[in-house]
C-alpha cells in the first residue's frame, strides 16, 4: 500500500481528457504483472468468479481519472479508500460476500474505531485546498513550416 494512488501524481500532470487511455495503459501494465506472477507461481488454477472482482474493480478504475480531475486527488482517495475500509470492515464484522463473521473480543473498540475513522474522514472536507496555478502538458501536433 504504500505506492497506493501514486500513477495519480504524474497523470495529474497531463491532460487526460476522460481518462480511458491511462486505464488501458494501466490495465496492459496490471495484465503484464499478472503475467509475470502466473509464471513465477508455474500457472496456478484458474478461478472464472475471481473474473467478477476484476470487473467491479476495473470499472471502479475507469471513473478514477475523472474523480481525481473533479474534486481532486486528496479528497478523491480519501473517499475511495474509506469506502474500501468500509466495505472491507463490514464483509469481516458481519459476514458479506458469503464470509465467516469474525465477531472482535470488543465490540465497543470496534465500532470506535469506525467511529474515528468516519470523523475523520468528514474532518477532512473542511479542508479548504489552495488554488494555485498547475500547467498541464498539452500535446500538440506541429505543423511543418518549411512546406
Amino acid at each position: 500500500s504504500i505506492f497506493f494512488g501514486s500513477m495519480f501524481v504524474p497523470v495529474k500532470s497531463f491532460e487526460t481528457h476522460d481518462g480511458f487511455f491511462v486505464q488501458w495503459v494501466m490495465g496492459c501494465a496490471i495484465f503484464v504483472v499478472g503475467l509475470i506472477v502466473n509464471v513465477i507461481e508455474e500457472f496456478p488454477p484458474f478461478y472464472p468468479l475471481a473474473m467478477l472482482g476484476g470487473v467491479l474493480w476495473a470499472t471502479g478504475n475507469v471513473t478514477a481519472i475523472p474523480i481525481v480531475n473533479t474534486i481532486g486527488m486528496g479528497l478523491g482517495i480519501l473517499i475511495w479508500c474509506f469506502t474500501s475500509l468500509v466495505f472491507g470492515w463490514a464483509s469481516g464484522r458481519f459476514g458479506w460476500f458469503n464470509t465467516t463473521p469474525q465477531i472482535p473480543a470488543s465490540d465497543t473498540l470496534n465500532y470506535l474505531g469506525m467511529f474515528f475513522a468516519l470523523i475523520s474522514t468528514l474532518m477532512f472536507f473542511f479542508i479548504k485546498p489552495e488554488k494555485t496555478k498547475h500547467d498541464k502538458v498539452h500535446f500538440k501536433e506541429e505543423k511543418n513550416k518549411d512546406k
